[in-house]
């Protein structure tokens, strides 16, 4: 029997009669498979207003695990409620409940190792706290309760300090607002601290607070040291020290570092901070484990934890990379230049044709914008684009490495654009239009050669070339 079909059309006749369809649910899914109901779990802590602390908990599960129900609008759903009790002493300090959905449009889309992702963050004062969660599958009785004692640091008023270490499983920039927001940032956290399979770059967010900062004026520097240390604490890895110039009196330390090449094992992640004004030092370090198929895994880690689990899509393959030549393979990832950091690319280089396609499975899944469903949005998204430069853009480079090709990548599609044609009083110009972007900002070229090839000469977005006086280009007897 085809039990999905079965259940669309119990859905359709019960409208109206919930329990009925409640009911029937245990016998139209009974062919799924049964897994073990479980979260992973980790917080972190960072400095707050008033003297308070600001608390996040990370929560993550297997999709598979949860309970889908026919839906009329997307055929099957799924979701799970995350609640969170805080008690100090016998008194209920803070509670919280919120839901999670996910859809599905046939059981083929409920694969192996999808992770779903959840958090949210409580400002606390310092000091002994009970926390009581419990991740509940809403179609189905399953429920997970989990209850620890933790302590809520305080931090130094003046003195350098830092916060605690955020892994990642994927961060970029981003400007919209939700739960995984933070100060500029779309960062999905990782709540195992397992990397190696299937996650290749070790992501973290970190803040730096009390830095010596005098104002606009102020030239002095900050030196940012990075480095893995084994489980003697003795260095695995250093990534040499970094100078820095102070964005104020506190600074967000970001990014990911390259662990391809470290055994499998259990780590810590130290990043010291050096204030070259005051000499003061603040240092932060977390455990992290490392998983990598084909190693000799020690009991210590074996024991531990089984082999993590990771995002994946069955439709986003190596199978796709495989029968792609190395060329093939440079040219797709020369187009992610504008979104890939120095340390992707730079690992990227050194590796041979097998690393290649692992690292771009890798690196278009870290930044899957939706990685419940089996297609990997953001990359059709990006390189959707890029095509389109190409095919519109393309003169004496390719469309996706001009200006126009470049804004089209980083910012996406335009609201609106304003063509001026060519007159014998001004050359051609476009003015691209993005309402959401930073507020509403534009971003304006013109083609100054008389070759068809336009080039930004201003814009108000925020990093981007600033020039008021951009109508000089538009003159068809400006010199260029």
């Amino acid at each position: 029997m085809n039990y999905y079909w079965f259940g669309k059309l119990i859905n359709r006749c019960t409208k109206g009669i919930p329990m009925l369809l409640l009911l029937c649910q245990p016998f139209l899914y009974s062919q799924q498979t049964q897994h073990p109901f479980d979260y992973n779990l980790s917080t972190a802590q960072f400095r707050g207003a008033q003297n308070m602390t600001c608390l996040e908990i990370y929560i993550s599960l297997s999709r598979e695990a949860l309970t889908f129900v026919p839906d009329e609008e997307v055929n099957l759903k799924a979701a799970f409620t995350v609640s969170i009790q805080i008690h100090q002493g016998d008194s209920l300090i803070n509670e919280r409940t919120w839901n999670n959905v996910t859809h599905a449009k046939d059981d083929s889309e409920i694969v192996k190792n999808q992770q779903l992702f959840a958090q949210s963050a409580f400002h606390l004062v310092p000091g002994d706290y009970r926390f009581s969660i419990t991740v509940l599958d809403m179609y189905s009785d399953k429920q997970k309760k989990k209850v620890f004692d933790h302590a809520i640091i305080s931090f130094a008023e003046e003195n350098l300090s830092m916060s605690e270490i955020e892994f990642c499983v994927s961060l970029r920039k981003d400007t919209q607002k939700n739960q995984f927001y933070k100060n500029g940032y779309h960062i999905v956290p990782n709540p195992t601290s397992f990397f190696g399979t299937g996650l290749a770059i070790l992501y973290f967010y970190s803040e730096i607070y009390n830095l010596k900062y005098t104002g606009p004026d102020d030239t002095s520097k900050y030196a940012v040291q990075r480095q893995i240390l084994d489980s003697q604490g003795k260095v695995a890895r250093d990534y040499g020290e970094k100078i820095k110039s102070k964005p104020g009196h506190s600074a967000v330390e970001i990014g990911g570092v390259n662990i391809i090449t470290q055994k499998s094992g259990t780590y810590f992640f130290n990043i010291k901070v050096t204030d070259l004004a005051t000499n003061e030092i603040a240092e932060t370090k977390r455990k992290f484990f490392i998983y990598r198929k084909g190693d000799f895994v020690g009991e210590q880690v074996a024991e531990r934890q089984p082999e993590p689990k990771v995002v994946k899509s069955e439709l986003f393959s190596d199978a796709r990379y495989t029968s792609m030549s190395e060329k093939e393979l440079d040219e797709e990832f020369e187009t992610t230049r504008y979104i890939s950091t120095k340390e992707e690319r730079k690992i990227f280089d050194k590796l041979d044709l097998k690393g290649k396609q692992s690292f771009l499975v890798e690196f278009w899944k870290r930044r899957d914008s939706d990685p419940s469903t089996r297609r990997n949005e953001f990359r059709d998204e990006y390189l959707s684009r890029a095509e389109y430069a190409n095919s519109h853009f393309t003169s004496f480079k390719k469309g996706w490495k001009t200006d126009r090709g470049r804004v089209l990548l980083m910012y996406g599609e335009p609201d609106e654009i304003e063509r001026v044609p060519f007159s014998s009083e001004n050359k051609p110009y476009e003015i691209w239009k993005y309402f959401s972007v930073q507020g509403g900002v534009e971003f304006y070229f013109v083609d100054k050669r008389g070759f068809g090839t336009m080039e930004m000469v201003h814009s108000t977005a925020r990093g981007e070339l600033h020039d008021t006086n951009w109508q000089r280009w538009t003159s068809t007897g400006s010199d260029y």
